[in-house]
């Protein structure tokens, strides 16, 4: 795929939202945003492990684990909430060096795992482990070391839009720039076009957006956007499955998304509550590294089995293992990069020597 896969946090998810900028009021934590990620995460190794013929043959069939391919959809309506959230009282510089304490650490160390793992590859040498750990390498140059790692740029071009909203102070014009990606996404038909605005996933991103906006004041145009995303993300649906030459069903899919529309519109407004517990906070903590560990590994295992005890095993094996890399790599790196960053920005805000 984040995250984002996936990406990225529940403001907070895990230690990694603080800003390194500057101090700011701290979003609240919404624990059911943990569980949904963690979910969604499971759904695509899922689809990887027990379905798609893509690079593997399934570790055990099961064939509803189709499905499990729009768990990536899921972390693109998150990030549209929760991004935007964690904007809020940000300045550029806080922003970006969030986002990047946030995804690089786990994604450097993931990515080494995986280069391990498939270090008998005659297309991965140290040239294209380097690219990789870039996190956006030249596709005709250097492979990427695991396809699911495509939706990271995704996630990365939506962050870039914040981010220039933010520098030029216009994250209060947020409902009109949704507007005008919605429009691009339904009426392009280039598909450099279509590339460059992300229109498979525009509409994911929007409708988190409005269901941000929403807990500020529910007005009938933030309910038009939130039903155009919607609608413009059933066009997008269709689309997909065809994509897909139809293995998924078109109906069931429909239906599936609209359900990942209801649960964030409910999460956001607390329709949807689920209790403070450190153990579900942990779950969308280590989803960010299930994610990006799962698939190389599984390839080069070249696991297959017809006993569901050992697919359970599977699972349970790359969790422990992203709770490893979360716990004793990513928080300690991260730590580093926040204290370097903010030492960088006292230096920085230092008035310049006479």
């Amino acid at each position: 795929m984040k995250n984002s896969f996936p990406e990225s946090v529940t403001d907070n998810s895990g230690p990694t939202e603080a800003s390194p900028a500057r101090p700011s009021a701290r979003a609240e934590h919404l624990y059911a945003i943990d569980l949904l990620r963690f979910l969604a995460a499971m759904a695509v190794v899922a689809c990887h492990w027990c379905f798609t013929t893509d690079q593997m043959q399934p570790i055990f069939k099961i064939s509803a684990a189709k499905y499990g391919f729009f768990g990536v959809h899921l972390f693109f309506l998150i990030s549209g909430l929760v991004i935007l959230m964690s904007a809020q009282g940000q300045d550029v510089r806080g922003f970006v060096a969030a986002r990047i304490v946030r995804l690089y650490p786990a994604f450097w160390i993931c990515c080494t795992i995986s280069a391990l793992f498939a270090f008998a590859d005659p297309l991965l040498g140290w040239p294209e482990y380097f690219a990789n750990m870039t996190m956006f390498p030249n596709p005709f140059y250097a492979p990427l070391i695991n396809l699911a790692y495509w939706s990271l740029v995704v996630e990365a071009k939506f962050y870039l839009l914040i981010a220039i909203l933010l520098l030029c102070g216009w994250l209060h014009r947020i409902e009109l720039v949704m507007w005008v990606w919605l429009a691009a996404t339904a009426f392009s038909t280039s598909f450099l076009m279509r590339h460059v605005i992300m229109a498979p996933y525009a509409s994911f991103f929007v409708g988190g957006c409005a269901c941000f906006l929403f807990r500020k004041h529910r007005t009938w145009d933030r309910w038009a956007l939130l039903f155009v995303a919607w609608a413009v993300a059933m066009n997008e649906t269709v689309l997909e499955v065809a994509r897909q030459n139809h293995v998924p069903d078109t109906l069931t899919s429909c239906v599936l998304v609209t359900a990942f529309f209801v649960v964030i519109l409910a999460v956001s407004q607390k329709w949807l509550v689920i209790p403070a517990w450190k153990g579900i906070a942990l779950l969308g903590a280590i989803s960010y590294p299930i994610y990006l560990l799962h698939q190389r590994i599984a390839i080069e295992m070249g696991w297959t089995t017809d006993n569901p005890a050992l697919l359970l095993a599977a699972f349970a094996w790359i969790i422990i293992l992203s709770w490893v890399v979360h716990r004793w790599g990513e928080l300690p790196l991260q730590r580093w990069m926040r204290a370097k960053l903010r030492n960088a920005r006292r230096v920085n805000d230092l008035p310049p020597s006479l």
